[in-house]
């Protein structure tokens, strides 16, 4: 690979193949992974087709390709069914033949081996590749990808074939494509470094950083919104002479963007780096939801390691269950279950119910509350939807100390119902992170 196909210079574009994808039966995530992933890597990618299987398109959507890019990624098409044809066509589009590769035949009979099946014609198919491709090993499926490097339109242009099963496109990405582009960075050609926010405008990260942004070129900044979090990257080509120049835009956007961001350089998601450091603080929490369902308890436990930190769920949605939790009935009756009193004592009789429990190497035990107005129902004039309350409580073992916070929110109405019970359960684990952990 030329040392200008490793930088920021070079166009890519995504094609993603299938009629799935076409008719909504499937939603195209896999265009959202390698965007992100490449953008990540310094690449620009200025265009993405999506087309169905039909041999001719997709002939032309790789011509189309060809002449306007350099870096083309391809998802789908490659499995052992009839529809399957990704392969055949780039043979077509490249005109030569469309042959079974030894390499990729020994792959399938090996995985299919290995897992007490037989390689039927079917299953060998995936084996056929267009002369001159090269396969990319598959750590998890029987299809594997493939690559192609040649002349085109005038120009040199790479190809790089995937499965459409996300895990196995991510595999395949991560294990055969990923290193390589990641030795480019490695040798100082492009760097990127990323601040994390939460609850922030996109447009005021953007005011913020504008006199900067003029002032650091030919650097760049990028953004991404991911509701309710912000992304800043700071991205950029870095040889020797540039080093002080990256150093002193980090800086300047560092002092900026310090007080909003929960970390920089970004490696973990805003669950996983709040689950870190509240083992660092040896936690143990007990999530107790009303408004939110579940979905405290879901974002935490998407991660991998979460039962370190989180010791149980409880959702109480009727009041006969906040009341089995142990909530004063009173107080129900007289502020209603949507309410400060409320969410303390969901936090309180939850933080008891922790330390009955005997749990073992815990410094710190917490029991996080929500309680509010999911809507589209259920609101009054004194209560709209979006209203919604956060409790929490927490017991220092070592000092014996007990503290309770709370707070009241209230959201934008114009959120549909999923996204206010996400916006709900963000911002219930961001208190939680400025009441614990922020110094």
């Amino acid at each position: 690979m030329s040392r200008s196909e490793k930088t920021a210079t070079k166009i890519v574009e995504l094609i993603t193949i299938g009629n799935e994808i076409l008719d909504g039966r499937v939603t195209d995530t896999n265009r959202v992974y390698l965007g992100r992933e490449l953008k990540n890597l310094g690449f620009e990618v200025r265009y993405a087709q999506s087309v169905d299987d039909d041999q001719e398109r997709i002939v032309d959507a790789f011509t189309l390709a060809a002449s306007r890019s350099d870096l083309i990624f391809c998802t789908g098409g490659l499995g052992p069914t009839s529809d399957d044809i990704t392969a055949e066509a780039f043979a077509k589009f490249l005109d030569v033949p469309y042959l079974l590769d030894s390499e990729a035949e020994k792959f399938v009979r090996k995985v299919l081996t290995d897992r007490k099946r037989e390689a039927n014609p079917s299953q060998l198919k995936q084996a056929y590749l267009a002369e001159g491709c090269k396969m990319l090993f598959n750590p998890i499926g029987t299809a594997p990808g493939f690559s192609y490097a040649g002349k085109l339109s005038q120009k040199n242009v790479s190809f790089y074939f995937f499965p459409g099963i996300p895990h196995e496109l991510h595999a395949i990405f991560e294990k055969e494509v990923l290193p390589i582009f990641q030795s480019a960075a490695e040798k100082g050609l492009f760097r990127t470094y990323t601040w994390s926010t939460i609850f922030t405008a996109e447009s005021d990260l953007q005011e913020r950083l504008k006199a900067i942004e003029a002032k650091i070129l030919p650097l760049k900044l990028g953004f991404r919104t991911q509701f309710p979090e912000n992304f800043v990257s700071l991205m950029g080509e870095v040889e020797n002479a540039d080093e002080k120049k990256w150093e002193e835009a980090r800086s300047a956007i560092d002092k900026v963007l310090a007080p909003l961001s929960y970390q920089s350089q970004t490696t973990y998601s805003f669950e996983e780096k709040l689950l870190k450091e509240l083992a660092a603080r040896r936690a143990r929490l007990l999530l107790v939801e009303s408004c939110t369902g579940g979905l405290l308890s879901h974002l935490l436990t998407q991660v991998a390691g979460a039962s370190s930190v989180v010791w149980g769920s409880q959702v109480c949605y009727a009041n006969e269950e906040k009341f089995r939790l142990g909530v004063d009935p009173k107080i129900i009756e007289e502020v209603g279950a949507v309410s400060e009193e409320c969410a303390l004592a969901m936090a309180e009789q939850g933080l008891e119910r922790l330390c009955k429990d005997s749990v073992n190497n815990a410094q710190l035990l917490l029991s996080l509350s929500t309680t509010g107005i999911a809507g589209p129902g259920g609101a009054t004039e004194r209560k709209p939807v979006g209203l919604f309350y956060i409790g929490l409580a927490c017991k220092n073992l070592q000092s014996g100390e007990l503290q309770r916070f709370h707070e009241k929110i209230l959201a934008p109405q114009f959120y549909d119902r999923q996204t206010m019970k996400l916006y709900m359960a963000k911002k219930a684990l961001e208190f939680l992170r400025v009441n614990i952990l922020i110094p």
